[in-house]
């Protein structure tokens, strides 16, 4: 997101000043570099702070929306914590609703015209109990900073605020005991629509192996796709997969000995939405 951002800003003002573009592009490697290797001194202490949180908020205006957008997604994906991005603005009347000291909020800029409002942004964060981590240019708030020098153009900042995130992103998930190189999961299986499910069903218990080995869960859950049966332990009918109406898969689940829950696919985002 934040590269076709910066290319599609770049489209538009390229002919008014190439030289300049193609300066700050060839700059961007170097910067990459110097925030990636600032980056690791800082995030060993960065993480012990940060490994007890479930959630985060990041924010950033212009370029550094389409930063936040991605650096969220690096941290969901990583360190399995809830996380969101939005826009500086946004942020102010949506997520900062549900800000305290149980979150930690990530806030980016790039010494572009956002950047007042990011600070402002931060350190009401701040003010509201969050921890606040920043990266960019220049520290708003007294709490946890990154230091980034960014290109002398905005469009590219993004290319150069990502990387040190996602390194931050990848610490935390090893510190809070995952492993981001083995995402057992985030498997796919092909589904079983018709003839024999013996094999995908065998598939399946592999994967769950694997997770409950992995990760210790609390219990299971399961979406299933088409109208429950009763008892909801089973598919009682979907056109879309006949050769999974009737299997038990409360009965697989149940061997690990955990509470098992299992819905109908189209609540399961209605649950993530509820829950957090």
């Amino acid at each position: 997101a934040s590269t076709l951002t910066a290319a599609h800003l770049l489209f538009l003002d390229f002919f008014s000043a190439p030289q300049e573009y193609y300066a700050a592009l060839q700059a961007t490697p170097c910067l990459c570099q110097s925030a990636i290797s600032t980056a690791e001194a800082h995030i060993p202490d960065v993480v012990e702070q940060l490994a007890r949180f479930e959630h985060a908020f990041h924010f950033g205006a212009g370029i550094s929306y389409a930063t936040a957008l991605e650096t969220a997604l690096k941290m969901k994906e990583m360190a399995l914590l809830h996380a969101e991005g939005s826009e500086t603005w946004e942020m102010a009347s949506g997520p900062a609703t549900m800000v305290s000291e149980r979150v930690f909020c990530v806030a980016h800029t790039c010494s572009g015209i956002g950047d007042q409002a990011t600070a402002s942004g931060a350190r009401k964060a701040a003010e509201w109990g969050a921890r606040v981590i920043e990266f960019g240019p220049k520290a708003y708030v007294n709490d946890l900073y990154f230091p980034v020098s960014t290109p002398g153009v905005e469009s590219f900042a993004s290319l150069v605020l990502v990387p040190p995130a996602a390194l931050l992103a990848y610490r935390l998930a090893r510190r809070r005991g995952h492993d981001p190189n083995r995402l057992a999961w985030n498997t796919s299986l092909p589904t079983a629509a018709l003839g024999s499910v013996s094999a995908y069903l065998a598939q399946i218990r592999d994967v769950l192996d694997d997770l409950v080995k992995s990760y210790s869960p609390a219990g299971i859950g399961m979406a299933l796709p088409g109208f429950l049966r009763q008892d909801r332990r089973a598919i009682a009918y979907n056109p879309n997969t006949p050769a999974l109406v009737g299997v038990d898969f409360a009965a697989l689940a149940e061997t690990y000995g955990l509470p098992v829950h299992i819905e109908p696919d189209w609540n399961v985002p209605a649950l993530a939405e509820y829950f957090y």
